[in-house]
């Protein structure tokens, strides 16, 4: 997303949510049954698949030609001891015929519970950026993690680990080998129409290069309709390692329509 599309399109979005939370403050704790589900310990899970699929897309004619089109997903399957989460970013753009990004991200996780507050869980995450040297990583992680914080619209994960990632480059050597990871989730909700969930996963000695590697994500949703909404989403990836002429980070940023189930 460009800067130009961003100024025009972000204060719009805010100030939507804004306008579809505020009247449901005053209304106690959140009660819809999206929001407690994805933000609930999973002992209080009803089995049911919660999440949302949303779109954006920008497009400019004239001078110069260029699309871009997004799509996220986000889904949750909370059950008695375990829980099930979902998540992906895509990122596509062309410039006058040229595809200038080309940005993929998903993953899927595993949680069980083995005590009251403690839980193990297992996932996997994809990954790719031809236009960071990155054909594909594979990321099969595994470890423990501790319910630091538990009530009805609100959860707060941490957590920690080891990974086993391949990665496919084009021009660098391939690499594969055992990371450390550590993170963190959290989920608030904030009304009864929006939520604000947030990831982050550290690989303090990556393979291949070497070096810190993140990846940081915030996402704001609100619901205008039973089915439909807004989301906002901010992904940064850090690598402190890169190729000559590369960047460290890199930030995406995803508005669009969503979609509720």
């Amino acid at each position: 997303m460009t800067m130009k599309s961003l100024r025009q399109t972000l204060p719009a979005l805010i100030g939507a949510t804004l306008f579809v939370s505020l009247p449901a403050h005053g209304q106690g704790r959140p009660s819809d049954p999206a929001f407690k589900s994805m933000a609930s310990s999973p002992q209080s899970g009803n089995g049911r698949w919660t999440g949302s699929l949303g779109f954006g897309m920008t497009i400019s004619r004239g001078n110069s030609n260029s699309t871009q089109a997004s799509l996220s997903a986000d889904a949750v399957r909370a059950l008695r001891d375990s829980r099930i989460v979902l998540h992906g970013l895509f990122i596509r753009n062309t410039s006058n015929g040229d595809t200038t990004a080309d940005n993929d991200l998903a993953s899927a996780r595993y949680e069980r519970n083995f005590a009251q507050a403690w839980f193990g869980f297992g996932d996997a995450t994809l990954e790719r950026d031809p236009f960071k040297d990155l054909e594909l990583r594979q990321t099969y992680g595994a470890g423990a993690g501790y319910r630091l914080l538990r009530a009805e619209g609100l959860q707060l994960n941490v957590y920690g680990g080891l990974a086993y990632t391949f990665e496919d480059n084009k021009t660098a050597s391939d690499a594969k080998g055992i990371e450390p990871m550590v993170g963190n989730d959290f989920t608030y909700a904030l009304s009864q129409t929006a939520t604000l969930s947030q990831r982050w996963v550290l690989f303090p000695n990556t393979v291949g290069r070497g070096g810190i590697r993140s990846v940081f994500q915030v996402d704001l949703s609100t619901k205008i309709t039973e089915r439909f909404g807004l989301q906002l989403s901010v992904l940064n990836k850090f690598r402190e390692k890169v190729l000559p002429g590369e960047k460290k980070s890199d930030t995406i940023i995803f508005t669009g329509i969503t979609a509720n189930f």
